[in-house]
């Protein structure tokens, strides 16, 4: 009986400790791209993770909001994420307060820095 205890026990703090690794919240955090500048101006986007699965990206034309926020959905098992944004799909990575995303045909890579923790 002791034996079974124990192997519970262990059982127990081992899906604890499994659960809670790797699995920071990015709720309430902002990240802010890298600026791009051509011809038109400079251009970044402004990443919001709303809840724990809902975010948002605003995009900015020389300091200015250029588009109506693009509203989605993000999943979060640090240090990978996955955000669907309008039937556009980015797949990445947080490492600290950076933050990489590629979209899901490679054509698109954006770095993100967090700017609200």
């Amino acid at each position: 009986m002791q034996k079974i205890s124990i192997i519970l026990a262990v059982a127990v703090l081992a899906t604890i400790g499994f659960s809670s690794c790797g699995n920071e919240s990015l709720k309430g955090t902002s990240w802010k791209s890298n600026v791009t500048e051509n011809e038109n101006g400079q251009y970044y986007n402004i990443l919001n993770f709303k809840t724990n699965t809902e975010c948002n990206i605003i995009s900015y034309k020389n300091g200015e909001e250029s588009y109506m926020p693009s509203k989605g959905t993000y999943t979060y098992n640090a240090p990978s994420i996955r955000i669907d944004l309008n039937f556009v799909y980015f797949i990445g990575t947080v490492e600290g307060n950076k933050m990489t995303l590629a979209s899901i045909d490679g054509k698109v890579t954006i770095v993100f820095y967090q700017t609200i923790k």
